[in-house]
């Protein structure tokens, strides 16, 4: 066996230009970038409460064409991407100190819509639906509409979306039940 001390090192400096360039690339990227996060923020915490109004009657406009536009049978990427959006919506959380969480459950069903099938959406829009926006009796009739449409075994794990479905089904009637809450007939 012979070692090649020489031969070794000109066998890395390949790779390591490559690591530096690409190093280089991306802290570029990241500084070109920064001005514009630095405004997104600074737009985003001096934002009114008409301002932010504005905004979420801009996505209802959105919701409601997603749901009516033809997917073209990618009904289920159609869902991924409006939950994406939901994960940004419901991220946001200076807009959401000021105005609240009141576009979940356009959110839930409308991912529902597209992919009934869609295990993390029960889990994180029904949550998001019944405690942020308050809504539990909206987060049941989502729930009973979309629920039919599953069997125990498609997708995997689909009993659990009965159980979660019984959990806020639970929590809207102790709010009604702490709060004395009339129900609406």
């Amino acid at each position: 066996m012979k070692f090649m001390v020489g031969g070794d090192r000109q066998n890395w400096f390949p790779l390591l230009s490559k690591i530096v360039v690409a190093l280089g690339c991306v802290l570029g990227i990241g500084l070109l970038q920064q001005p514009q996060l630095d405004r997104l923020k600074r737009a985003a915490t001096d934002a009114s409460p008409e301002e932010l109004r504005q905004q979420d009657e801009a996505e209802i406009v959105y919701l409601n064409l997603v749901q009516q536009s033809p997917t073209f049978g990618f009904d289920n990427l159609v869902a991924d991407w409006i939950f994406l959006d939901f994960l940004q919506y419901f991220g946001d959380n200076p807009a959401r100190n000021q105005i609240g969480y009141e576009l979940s459950p356009e959110y839930f069903e409308a991912i529902l819509n597209h992919d009934p099938y869609f295990r993390d959406a029960y889990l994180f829009l029904s949550g998001s639906t019944t405690l942020y926006a308050g809504r539990p009796d909206r987060t049941i009739e989502i729930m009973n509409e979309h629920i039919s449409k599953l069997s125990p075994r498609v997708p995997d794990k689909a009993f659990l979306f009965g159980a979660t479905k019984a959990q806020m089904n639970c929590c809207f009637w102790e709010t009604v039940r702490r709060l004395n809450v009339p129900l609406r007939q």
